[in-house]
This record gives C-alpha cells, structure tokens and sequence, in this order.
C-alpha cells in the first residue's frame, strides 16, 4: 500500500500571477487582475404626479455613467462613485437637475425630485359658471423665474375679461355664463357636457432656455354630468327647480345648495343619500358614491351576466386597453383619459385619473407600461364600463332610469366638438325634435317619435313636463350588444359592435341587399306596417320600391330599388351634418345631393309630389289636410283621415299617401313613385290618365 502524494500547497491567484511573469510586470499585471469594481452610486429620480412630466424623455449628462434605467414612473441611475463632475439631468418641461459628486459621494442611494418649469396647479375643472378665476405660472428654478410667459385661448367659448400680468406668469378671467338650453330639465339634475359644461383650452408658451416649450391647460366652469341621480362625490351639480332645498344628507356632510350665477348647485362631499325638495314640495334623491369604491359586481348570475359577458369584447369597455396596448399615438393617453377611462379628471371621485396620482403614474408611464402592467385597481377603472354610463353608488331608482335613454349620457363624451361632434350633429337633425309635439307620447306615435317607445320599454316613458329627447342614440346604438360575446377579436369596430341589430319589418322581407344592413335600425319606422289608417313614413319602402297596392285587385306592386345597392343603405347618402364638425358630423343625417351627379344631372323631379297633391285634392281630401305642393309642413299620418283599403279608391289613395309620406320621393325612387301615382290615376282621375298615356 502506497502512501497519499501529498496534497499541493494553496496559491492564490494573486500569487500565482505574479508568478507567471517578470518582475517588470508584476504591477501592471496585478492591476489587470483586480477582481472587486468601482463602486456606484445611484440615483433615483421622480416627478410631481399632477406636474406629468415625461421622465422618460430624460437627457443625463456627466462621466462614469453606467445605466439609466425608468422603472414605476422613476429614473434610476447609476453611475461610477468616483467620477469627479456634476450629473445633469434634464427633462422636458422641467427644470435640470445638478448632483454634484460630493453628494453622490455619500453612502445609499440618492433621491432627487425633478421640478417642473412652471407649475400650473392643480387641474382646474369646477370653477363656475361667470365666475372670475386666476391660473399662475409659478417657476420651478431661477431660469423659470426670469422667463416670459405669452398665452393663447385655442378652444372654448372666449373668456371674458381676459388679461395676462406679471411678465405672463398670471392669466386672469372670467368663464363663460350657464348656457340656455331647450332641452334642460324642468326639475332635477342639470346635465352637462364637454360642450356645454364650459370648457376652455389654454396654451402657455415659454422657453426653458433653449427650444420653445408649451403647455396645454383645460379648465371648466363644471363637472361633466348625465343628468342621472347616480354621481361621484366633489363634483359640483347644477339643479333646475325653484326654491330647492337639502332635506336629508349623509352622515358628516356639510352639503348643501348655492346659488351661483342664477343657477342653484350643490356639491356631495359624502358617499350615500341626499333628499332634495323644491318650493312646491316635489322631491329627488341623490346617490353619491366613489368609483374605486363600488363593487363590480354587475354581472352576478341573477343580475346582468349576459351584459357582463359582452364586456369582454364590447369597444367601448376595452377602448383603453387597446389603445394602451398599440394602436393611438400623439398623446395619447393624456388626451383621452376623460373619455376611455371611468372619473372626471381633476376630482378626487376615485376614477382613474384620480387613482393613478395615487400610484405617481404619468400619461407617458401608462403608454410605456402597456394595460395589463397596470396595478389592478386602475385597471377596474380603466375603459368605459357600468359605472362610466351608470355613475357609482347603486343602480338608480326607477324614476331617474328614463335619463339613460336621452343623448345626454352619451354627450359626456361625444359631445366635444369640433372633433367629436356626434351629439351636435344630432342636434341639427330631424330626429332630436321627434317627440316635441304633445301627441307623439302616446299610443302607435310613441314607436317612432321616442326612443322609450321604440325600445318597447313603456316603463321607461318620462314625465309628462319632461322635455323633448327625441329619437336618441339608443335606438339606433345598442351599448349592451349580445353578438359582442362572440366577436373574437376584442374591440371589433363600433360601428359594427354597438349598431342596434332591429329586425327588418316584414314589408321589406327579400327586398334588402346585403350591403344595407347598417341602416337596419332606420327601416321599422321609415316603412309602413299596416297597423295604421295612413302609411307613416315610407321613405324606406319607396326606396326599395314596396308597399303600393294594385287599386283594382289589391296586390302588392312593387318595383325596383335604383338606390338599393348603395353600401350602408340608407346612411349612405344621409351621412352629412355641420361642416365643422370632425367624427360623428354624419349624425345630422343630410342627404349628399352632390353624390347625385355621379349618376344624373338632376337631382330631383318636383313634378312627382305636385302630381301625388293633386290627386289628392281632386279626391276630396285637401279640405281635411294642410298639404302644400313643398315638403314640409304636417306629415299626413298626423291628420285625421282613414282610408278604406278594401275598396279601389281606398288602396288607389293608399299609394298616393305613400308618396306624400315621403317628401324625398322623387330622389329616393322617382321610377317607382311614378308608377304609384300612375296605378292611382287610373281610379282616381282616369282621364288624366288617358292623356298622360297618349
């Protein structure tokens, strides 16, 4: 048995180096073989969250940096503790920041806050209807303090009395009165949209020492409001009604009214119940509530589970996360988060911009993290869900339910123009005045005249002093669409997700192409169903060339639809409004009449209704009517006439009622609005007829 070899002695590897080589290199070797860094120093830096500035355009200046990382809406860098000059940090829209190196000398790591150039303050959203207000420019640093400030009013109804002091480093003014509105309740809650609530924007431009900067401010005279009882705490409520007064409040809430420019407010500084009264002892209750604090419970199995399960692909709850996760550019989020997000911006009502502050989160930082890096509680928040239409708290009580079908839900957000002009757009239209005549509210009237009737919810119907709705956006949008669950791609269009899929009414049955199917919500109540004793609006049936009668016989005569194939069906030619207006100028419905001249010179053949108000009155039937040879005036279904269909004469006037219901005749389908009136003749004025044929 052979003894171990002896194990071989420890030689570092300090040792064993110098070993390896000469004398001549020992020092130069031993430096070269240094195993332990430089150390660093760190920094890390934030931002004001109401300032929102960008840290991510930050520009780090100095030796021996090594890594600039933004992570959770700050800027950490590092950099080799040794370096022996300033670290400058600029950001856009802020003053620089110097560290000198005997700071960063010191052990831990430093924390800075970036100051913003100027600060404006607090986001100004409920200053007042006419009430006088001050935006200050105050400096963030010396350089700010010797810079000239020049402003400029880019959006908005002008302000009055506006004047700049203090090298422009103070704007005063004065915000625009309540606007009049006809279509303001007579009692309850005042709504108010982006239009309307007073909105202005305000441009500051400055230099921060080098390039020209500029900062865009919004500031309102109020909050947006739907008019529903269900609203979020600190937003400010103007009410309609004479002598209103707080008979019951929240525990601990010190609301109450004020009369502020002729218009009587109050501001819910409490979660729960108010009970309101006006002089003549009718009474309304209000439910505030803050949107981080409802639950999201909606769509419970015994509740509104289909709704909640359309959500998941419906475009108006994911807006936010789509447009986070790729497709807006520019600003975007900061320019939206108004209307893809759940709050009113610059209220404490625990919406998502209110929330985010919370979290320190610019608008930048949400575009870099992407939606689904949010925290949770600003992802339940984000997009247009429940609460954004219904308001937090509780569902309504059934007398305020009728507000969720006026425009002025929608108008929250679509109502901004020029860019988003739906709601102006309908305003301008026909259909915003469907229901102003008395008469139009009850019985056959109500299908077509309200949005309640066409819907088929009666319980829905509002009070009798309530005033006019019209036909509105929930007639022919359908926000809680049941063919949303199956897209599969999540925010398919609006157009194509939140349009109401009405069914086709049985006159026009095969007589559709395809490519009209976009205006199926406009056909029930522009065909004639035969449960009336006139035909009601048959501009969809002359444009597809159904619904007249053979006179002597009784069958169908029918015609072709030289408009038929037009894509879109009818909104493809009544697609225009208010030249001003960017997205939803089409809600004004107008005829393209250029569109025409593609096709023929003329655009219309004032001999088609001169001939239908002719045949009229030789039939007896002008004493009764208040027709006249132009299109407007009364419709005839609103008179008091009943044809009898059962007798030649009675189906001969029949198609020329069809004719007269229509005051676009001749443009929808002159053809086969001429072959009505010439099937009429022959009963009505068989003379006429023989010389029109010879």
């Amino acid at each position: 048995m052979t003894a171990p070899s002896p194990r071989p002695a420890r030689v570092s590897w300090r040792a064993r180096c110098k070993s390896a080589v000469s004398a001549a290199f020992a020092a130069l070797l031993a430096a070269s073989c240094r195993t332990t860094p430089s150390p660093s120093a760190f920094v890390i830096v934030d931002a004001p969250a109401r300032a929102e500035l960008d840290l991510g355009t930050a520009r780090v200046d100095g030796s021996g940096v090594r890594a600039v990382t933004l992570s959770n809406g700050k800027l950490v860098i590092e950099r080799d503790a040794r370096a022996a000059d300033d670290l400058a940090i600029h950001v856009a829209h802020a003053c620089s920041l110097r560290i000198s190196p005997t700071e960063l000398a010191r052990p831990g790591t430093l924390r800075r806050t970036v100051a913003p150039f100027f600060d404006f303050g607090e986001p100004a959203a409920q200053i007042g209807f006419g009430k006088r207000f001050e935006v200050l420019a105050r400096p963030g640093c010396a350089e700010a303090a010797r810079a000239h400030v020049t402003w400029k009013q880019t959006a908005g109804l002008p302000l009055a009395a506006l004047a700049v002091e203090d090298d422009g480093r103070k704007l005063v003014a004065t915000m625009p009165p309540l606007p009049a509105s006809p279509a303001r309740p007579r009692f309850g809650i005042v709504p108010l949209s982006a239009r309307t609530r007073g909105e202005v924007e305000l441009r500051a431009s400055y230099s921060d020492g080098g390039a020209p900067s500029e900062r865009v401010l919004h500031v309102s005279a109020a909050a947006r409001s739907r008019g529903l009882p269900n609203v979020g705490v600190s937003a400010r409520l103007y009410l309609a009604g004479e002598g209103i007064r707080v008979l019951s409040r929240p525990d601990g809430s010190q609301a109450d009214v004020e009369v502020e420019g002729g218009a009587t407010a109050l501001t819910p500084d409490r979660t729960g119940t108010y009970t309101l009264e006006d002089a003549s002892g009718r009474s309304f209750r209000l439910f505030a509530g803050r949107y981080d604090e409802t639950p999201l419970d909606c769509g419970r199995s015994d509740c509104h589970a289909e709704i909640a399960l359309s959500a998941r692909s419906n475009p108006m709850t994911t807006i936010l996360q789509r447009g986070l996760d790729g497709p807006f550019a520019g600003d975007y989020p900061a320019c939206a988060l108004g209307c893809h997000a759940t709050g009113e911006p610059g209220l404490d009502d625990g919406g998502f911009v209110a929330v985010k502050a919370r979290f320190g989160l610019s608008p930048a930082d949400l575009r870099r993290s992407g939606f689904h890096d949010l925290p949770a509680s600003l992802r339940r928040l984000g997009g247009v869900g429940c609460q954004a239409c219904h308001g937090p708290g509780t569902v309504a009580e059934p007398a305020g339910r009728d507000a969720l079908l006026r425009a002025d839900v929608c108008a929250i957000c679509h109502d901004a123009p020029p860019r988003y002009g739906h709601v102006a757009a309908w305003e301008s239209s026909r259909m915003a005045r469907a229901d102003a005549d008395p008469r139009t509210h009850e019985g056959a009237c109500a299908r077509c005249h309200t949005t309640w009737g066409f819907l088929g919810e009666s319980e829905r119907k509002p009070a009798d002093d309530a005033p006019p709705a019209g036909i509105a956006c929930a007639a022919c949008h359908a926000v809680h669409p049941a063919r949303a669950a199956a897209e599969s791609v999540i925010g398919a269009t609006c157009a194509a997700a939140l349009r109401r899929e009405a069914p086709v009414p049985a006159l026009l049955t095969g007589a559709l192409a395809a490519s009209s199917d976009p205006s199926r919500a406009c056909f029930s109540c522009h065909s004639p169903d035969g449960s009336t004793p006139l035909p009601a609006a048959s501009a969809a049936a002359i444009w597809a060339g159904r619904g007249g009668l053979e006179p002597r016989t009784g069958a169908a005569l029918g015609g072709a639809s030289p408009h038929g194939g037009v894509a879109g069906g009818c909104i493809g030619c009544h697609r225009s409004g208010p030249s001003d207006l960017g997205h939803g100028s089409g809600h004004g419905f107008a005829a393209q009449s250029e569109a025409c001249a593609s096709c023929h010179a003329e655009k219309s053949d004032p001999a088609v209704r001169q001939r239908a108000v002719a045949l009229w009155s030789q039939a007896g039937l002008a004493s009764t009517t208040r027709l006249a040879v132009s299109s407007g005036g009364e419709p005839l279904h609103a008179e008091p006439v009943r044809l009898l269909s059962a007798t030649p004469r009675g189906r001969a006037l029949w198609d020329v009622a069809l004719v007269l219901e229509d005051p676009a005749a001749d443009r929808h389908n002159a053809p086969y609005a001429r072959a009505l009136l010439d099937a009429a003749e022959r009963v009505l004025a068989p003379r006429a007829q023989r010389r029109r044929t010879q």
